[in-house]
């Protein structure tokens, strides 16, 4: 099943099963929202559980203080992005501003959306979740950083991860900039 749908002040989306999908997710005015261990820890429970409920697979992740990026499997489900992620935000913003006192403050701007359909480009685009906190001075190494999926991924199969980064270079991957 394949539905293209657009939305009045959003990007498009294309929804497919089966497929492979980069999103990134940006908070209001580039925030630092998810600036310490408690609130990222949040996120990614919400993202955890808004993909697992909705029978997706999130593959890998990385959460910084204003943004995110993922790669998420759609596997058999008919479950739309575009739910999943309000559902994601919805949550995450209703914990964050009750815990801060900050009821109906802006939390997310928007988020955006690729089907990945290369090999090349899933792996470039890996690559850059993994590269991510470096890029954006969070660490030095990406096995230094807390809050992504590539600790785990380093750690079980460190030859695949050093194969895919050097075969996959992620610097000419264009991604919404946040």
């Amino acid at each position: 099943m394949e539905q293209f749908k657009k939305y009045q002040h959003n990007p498009p989306h294309l929804f497919k099963q089966n497929c492979k999908y980069f999103v990134t997710g940006a908070t209001f005015m580039r925030q630092p929202y998810f600036n310490d261990d408690v609130t990222k820890e949040k996120l990614l429970y919400c993202l955890q559980k808004g993909f697992t409920d909705a029978g997706w697979q999130l593959e890998d992740w990385v959460i910084l203080p204003n943004h995110y990026h993922l790669m998420a499997d759609t596997l058999d489900s008919t479950v739309k992005i575009t739910l999943i992620i309000k559902k994601i935000h919805q949550f995450s913003s209703i914990w964050l501003n009750k815990r801060d006192n900050m009821h109906g403050r802006k939390v997310w701007f928007n988020y955006w959306d690729s089907c990945i359909t290369f090999e090349s480009s899933y792996f470039a685009r890996l690559n850059y979740i993994w590269q991510n906190p470096v890029k954006h001075g969070c660490c030095l190494n990406a096995e230094d950083y807390k809050f992504s999926s590539f600790n785990e991924r380093y750690v079980t199969d460190r030859d695949l991860v050093d194969g895919i980064r050097e075969k996959y270079p992620c610097d000419l991957v264009q991604v919404v900039e946040v």
